[in-house]
């Protein structure tokens, strides 16, 4: 089997799992913005830019922008609140 069609046949299977696990795969891959991530975890800019800087919550930097992807920030955040 070429390396083409194996790549072909994991984003098939890629694609099953997420479609019988009910997350939307769109979610997962768009990385969001800071004031995205503020609005949806309903907390402060000062309050992200504090938890990034503490290494509280994971972000990409991409040039100067900074971007977060929020399924890894709520596990990275529930994990810290378990941890206290």
């Amino acid at each position: 089997m070429a390396v083409g069609q194996l790549h072909e046949k994991l984003i098939d299977i890629e694609k099953l799992i997420l479609a019988n696990s009910g997350i939307d795969a769109t979610k997962l891959l768009t990385p969001i913005n800071s004031e995205q991530l503020c609005s949806h975890l309903n907390i402060s800019m000062p309050t992200c830019i504090r938890w990034r800087k503490k290494g509280r919550i994971p972000f990409l930097k991409i040039g100067a922008s900074i971007r977060y992807n929020l399924p890894e920030v709520i596990n990275a955040l529930e994990n810290h609140k378990r941890e206290k």
